[in-house]
């Protein structure tokens, strides 16, 4: 692919860096992943790499899962995106979009391979990669088209805004990721896979759900409810009772 490509970094990860990636997360989880990996003899590697080009280069982070025995990769994860030549070999910084695209073979879907991948690709990126990569966590990803029914969403990713966005004048503005149908910052997509927040910076305005799986988040938002009603009701009973108290006086 290009006209000459570089391989920038790569490395084949291991148990410690899984460790490393997922400690913000539950051990069971953690070793959910280990056993998927030892059950299906699975070697997984991150990649960095530039495709150069007459006219651009194209940067590409990976992450890449083998199968013993089978020749190309049964999943992979990736983050892409063509950047003018003044910018040599790298996207992270300027006003490039990066794409993200995902697949796993079918026999291998519902292991959790999608969030074992993203997980250390975030990580791989932000702790591993040399030189060091500075990515802010507002950074936003994005993908050109949703076919994954609901797993986009389900990472949160939202419908990008600036598909085309007009200065009212009738002159189009351009917009970083303009025409793509998602996008996600690079800090809410490092703590949906690991629990963490990886990247320089802060997330404005980032709220994390609290609580666990979703069904436990309805059981606290259902109790949380409840206790509201009942903190009503102990005030109005307490209005109540000193109201009658004065007139008892």
């Amino acid at each position: 692919m290009g006209d000459h490509t570089i391989i920038k970094y790569e490395k084949v990860l291991d148990r410690n860096d899984i460790i490393s990636a997922f400690s913000h997360l539950e051990e069971e989880k953690v070793m959910k992943f280990f056993r998927v990996i030892k059950e299906e003899n699975l070697t997984i590697k991150y990649r960095s790499l530039a495709y150069e080009y007459e006219d651009y280069n194209r940067i590409e982070r990976k992450i890449e899962i083998f199968q013993r025995g089978v020749e190309q990769p049964v999943g992979d994860f990736s983050v892409a995106g063509n950047v003018n030549k003044r910018y040599k070999r790298e996207i992270i910084g300027t006003e490039h979009a990066m794409l993200m695209s995902i697949n796993v073979d079918e026999e291998l879907q519902k292991k959790g391979l999608s969030k074992l991948m993203i997980g250390l690709f975030c990580y791989s990126m932000t702790k591993l990669e040399r030189p060091k990569i500075k990515i802010n966590v507002e950074q936003f990803l994005y993908i050109d088209g949703d076919g994954s029914e609901g797993f986009w969403e389900g990472i949160g990713m939202k419908d990008y805004r600036y598909g085309y966005d007009r200065d009212g004048s009738g002159t189009t503005i351009h917009r970083v990721g303009q025409g793509n149908e998602k996008s996600i910052e690079f800090g809410i997509l490092s703590f949906w896979a690991t629990g963490e927040i990886m990247g320089e910076g802060s997330l404005r305005g980032f709220r994390p759900l609290r609580g666990g799986t979703k069904k436990k988040r309805k059981i606290n938002k259902i109790k949380s409810k409840k206790q509201k009603k009942q903190r009503t009701t102990n005030k109005k009973n307490k209005k109540q009772k000193t109201k009658n108290d004065n007139k008892t006086f």
